[in-house]
């Protein structure tokens, strides 16, 4: 038996890595998103409408320089933010659009293998290029509260992302569809802490602390090796 498992595990580091090239394609879909705050988990006057549901999409574009790995990044247009509501029932919707770079290491399996897997992961800088907050599902842009929630907002945010799933290869590898699981969390806050303790919360100045977006999107996608 332990011949067996060792002869399969040489066979499984032989061919379950990815064919040299450059891979381009397309990834999307629908995204569980979060932004974690300690002040508002621990403000009682606050409910959570469990998980809120946005999506991303975008471009892959990574090059695998040898037999076992690769690294490459994406473009991705991720639309996040926060749903809750108060005691007296009324619905907050923060929400706040990204363009996403990673920088991601990547390995996949062999394209001698119809069905197959891959994993990435890296840091990543996140972008914003919008923002909204609904109130009751009404739009607060064109209000005067809109501008002085705009500014509390930061124009980047560094953190992580990693994802894993399956992959199917199509025409002698050259051709690959994918699906998985992407999480991705920052290390840097949203806001502006202390404008945001201002605008946002009930709490003394300088005491609202840090405010981190976290995502988990179901991922779809397709890739294409343009040359190996």
């Amino acid at each position: 038996m332990k011949k067996i498992l060792i002869v399969a595990l040489v066979a499984f580091s032989l061919h379950s890595f990815a064919q040299k090239g450059l891979h381009l394609g397309v990834m999307g879909g629908p995204q569980f998103t979060a932004q974690l705050n300690k002040q508002d988990s621990d403000d009682p006057n606050v409910r959570f409408e469990g998980i809120t549901m946005r999506s991303a999409f975008g471009i892959i574009a990574n090059y695998h320089f040898t037999d076992k790995v690769g690294v490459g990044t994406q473009f991705l247009f991720s639309y996040q933010g926060m749903k809750y509501e108060n005691l007296a029932g009324v619905e907050f919707f923060r929400k706040v659009n990204y363009l996403k770079l990673p920088i991601l290491l990547h390995v996949n399996s062999s394209p001698d293998k119809v069905v197959g897997g891959y994993f990435y992961i890296g840091p990543q800088f996140s972008f914003q290029i919008g923002n909204d907050a609904e109130i009751n599902g009404v739009s607060q842009k064109g209000t005067l509260f809109y501008p002085v929630y705009d500014d509390i907002h930061k124009g980047v945010t560094i953190g992580a992302a990693m994802g894993f799933g399956m992959l199917f290869n199509a025409m002698d590898g050259k051709l690959q569809p994918h699906f998985g699981l992407r999480l991705d969390g920052d290390f840097t806050s949203v806001y502006d802490d202390e404008k945001a303790t201002i605008v946002l919360s009930s709490y003394g100045a300088n005491s609202r602390g840090a405010t981190r977006n976290v995502n988990g999107l179901i991922e779809f996608g397709i890739k294409y090796v343009l040359f190996n």
